[in-house]
């Protein structure tokens, strides 16, 4: 069951069998809204993709293969996925 604690910066969890990390300073969106101390900015938004991915049995490697908008904050959770793939996505054919 996914949860969100509406603060500045936002915070969601989602129970997750293996967890990774990605610093949220290093995207592109993040500099651009001039937040480059946000710990979650827009968790709340960004939290539907993981429990997508649980909901449909997705694994990191179909996470990472799929595009991501840039600049956006959610290019953190591919960059994540692919960390934990060694940042090596299956291959689609």
């Amino acid at each position: 069951m996914p949860s969100v604690i509406y603060t500045s910066p936002e915070v969601a969890t989602v129970v997750l069998y293996k967890s990774c990390q990605f610093p949220m300073r290093a995207l592109g969106r993040t500099r651009a809204s001039g937040n480059l101390i946000l710990i979650g900015a827009r968790a709340s938004d960004m939290i539907m993709e993981a429990i997508i991915a649980m909901e449909f049995s997705a694994d990191a490697e179909d996470i990472a293969i799929i595009s991501h908008t840039h600049p956006s904050f959610t290019e953190a959770i591919r960059e994540a996925a692919l960390a934990t793939t060694e940042n090596r996505p299956k291959n689609t054919w």
